[in-house]
């Protein structure tokens, strides 16, 4: 498991997502539309089943296709990605990036890949780069720059968690055509603050309890003292390139990076998914999202919503690389 990982992750995570709310019970401003309350109850149903069902099931509804309608040209004739696509006049599912967020790995997407590769979508998980590639706003190009040189051929959907979705904007507005949807998972670059408590604690943790203190902010859940032990000899190599990449993000809790006039140029379709529980960013923050947006609100879930939700996460991932 990543840093961030739930204890519960892995072969045997059950995800019922918590509950969504709707716009009138967050108080979002009237002006952000679009809020979605999650799932309706029989979207949440399938999303709970694992294997390929619960995230086809979201595509094929997404784009009003009928299941039953269509011959599976996978493995026992099981309905795979490529036959959603191929059904709503797509010559192919678009491949899937997933891009981690600062002091993480991508580990992360341990349950997430699996429920989208046995959906049979080509996933790429990298790593964020490590080196730092200069200071202040150099080091986001640096890696940006990194990123799309290892970046699969054909249509992509990049998916971003925190400072990952930050890159995710950043590489879609470089990609074109390519980019057929972005999906931001408590992202950065929205609002103002950022929990500077948080950045400190993962820059400066030299011991088991003080990292523990750091990543409970996460909403994850503990981890043993040998994962600990474990994390803290992964972030202390990566110290410097993490401690550079903070500083372009943030200072002092304030954010220095602004993705809202950038999602604002980009036409492609944008789905971004916070928890209302996030100790170290503000939900609250999608009301400068452009009214194209398609926000879903995770209730009690903190900054981890694609482990808590993770079903739901797989859904709309799916649909987004099938859609027509």
């Amino acid at each position: 498991q990543g840093p961030f990982a739930s204890p519960g992750g892995g072969a045997g995570h059950t995800d019922a997502p918590p509950a969504a709310r709707s716009s009138g019970e967050t108080g979002l401003p009237d002006t952000a539309t679009g809020v979605s309350a999650a799932v309706d109850a029989g979207a949440a149903d399938a999303n709970r089943r694992r294997g390929p069902a619960g995230p086809l099931t979201a595509a094929a509804r997404s784009s009003r296709i009928d299941l039953a309608g269509i011959a599976g040209t996978g493995r026992h004739g099981r309905i795979t990605a490529a036959d959603v696509a191929a059904a709503g006049g797509r010559d192919t599912a678009a491949a899937v990036v997933l891009l981690h967020g600062l002091f993480d790995d991508a580990r992360t997407w341990h349950d997430l890949s699996a429920r989208l590769r046995s959906a049979g979508l080509a996933v790429a998980a990298p790593d964020l780069p490590g080196d730092g590639g200069g200071t202040g706003a150099e080091v986001l190009s640096h890696a940006v720059a990194v990123l799309r040189a290892g970046l699969p051929a054909g249509p992509l959907v990049l998916v971003g968690h925190s400072l990952g979705a930050v890159l995710a904007t950043r590489l879609a507005a470089g990609l074109g055509d390519r980019a057929r949807a972005l999906i931001l998972l408590a992202p950065a670059g929205l609002g103002t603050r950022i929990d500077a408590d948080f950045l400190d604690g993962m820059l400066h943790a030299a011991t088991p309890a003080a990292l523990a203190r750091a990543l409970a902010m996460t909403g994850g859940g503990p981890l043993s003292q040998a994962a600990l032990a474990g994390e803290l000899d992964r972030l202390g190599a990566r110290r410097p390139g993490d401690a550079a990449m903070a500083a372009a993000l943030a200072r002092g809790g304030i954010q220095q990076v602004d993705i809202a006039p950038e999602l604002a140029r980009l036409g492609l379709p944008l789905t971004v998914v916070f928890g209302t529980a996030d100790c170290i960013l503000d939900w609250r923050c999608v009301a400068r999202l452009p009214s194209r947006a398609a926000i879903h609100l995770i209730a009690g879930a903190g900054h981890l919503p694609h482990q808590a939700a993770a079903g739901l996460v797989a859904g709309l991932v799916a649909a987004a690389a099938c859609a027509p």
